[in-house]
C-alpha cells in the first residue's frame, strides 16, 4: 500500500512487502519497516579510540586531494557493529580555505577496502594552527563484522597538512532495534 513521504512534492512510496529493518552485512544494504524507522535499544554508542582522547591521528597524502595511509582504528571489532558517525579534528598549515574527506577501510594491514566516506566541508582560516572540530553522523549506518580490522585515512586540498584527529562513533547491531 502506498504510503505519503511527509515531504511536499515527494510521491509516496508503496513499502508492501517490505520486511522488519535488518542491515545485510554482507550485502551493505537496508531494507526497512513500514515506517522505516530503528532505534537503539540500550543507546550505548560507543568510540573508536575509546575516550576519553583526542583521537586517532591521520595524515593526508603528500599532494592536494591524495590519501594517506591507512591508520588503524581498531585492531578486531569485538561484536557486529555499525559505524554511525565520526568527529574529525581538521587543523590548518596556512591560513586559506581546506576541506579534509576521511575514508573509513576494513581489512588486514596493506588490503584495506572502503566502506564508507565522509566529508568536512570547506573551512576558511585566517591564521596558522586553528583547529575545527566536525562531526557527521551517516544517513544510514555502515556495517561491520565481527572481528574485523578498521581503519581510516584522509584527504585534503592542501598538500601536507599537520596530523588531523579521527574517532568513530559506533553501535552493536545487536543493540539497534525496529521502532
Amino acid at each position: 500500500m502506498p504510503r505519503g513521504t511527509g515531504i511536499p512534492g515527494i510521491p509516496p512510496v508503496d513499502l508492501t512487502g517490505i520486511p522488519a529493518a535488518v542491515w545485510a552485512a554482507g550485502a551493505r544494504t537496508l531494507t526497512a519497516g513500514i515506517n522505516g524507522k530503528m532505534t537503539a535499544a540500550t543507546g550505548n554508542y560507543f568510540m573508536y579510540p575509546a575516550g576519553p582522547t583526542t583521537g586517532t591521528a591521520l595524515t593526508t597524502g603528500g599532494f592536494a586531494n591524495q590519501y594517506g595511509a591507512w591508520v588503524q582504528m581498531i585492531a578486531a571489532t569485538a561484536a557486529d557493529i555499525y559505524v554511525v558517525g565520526y568527529l574529525l579534528r581538521v587543523e590548518n598549515n596556512a591560513p586559506g580555505t581546506i576541506y579534509m574527506q576521511l575514508d573509513i577501510g576494513v581489512g588486514a594491514g596493506g588490503a584495506e577496502v572502503s566502506i564508507g566516506e565522509g566529508k568536512e566541508g570547506y573551512l576558511t582560516y585566517s591564521a596558522v594552527g586553528v583547529n575545527s572540530y566536525g562531526f557527521a553522523m551517516f544517513p544510514f549506518p555502515i556495517p561491520v563484522a565481527a572481528g574485523a580490522r578498521i581503519a581510516c585515512r584522509v584527504a585534503s586540498n592542501t598538500a601536507g597538512l599537520p596530523s588531523q584527529n579521527c574517532t568513530l562513533l559506533c553501535i552493536n547491531q545487536a543493540d539497534v532495534v525496529d521502532m
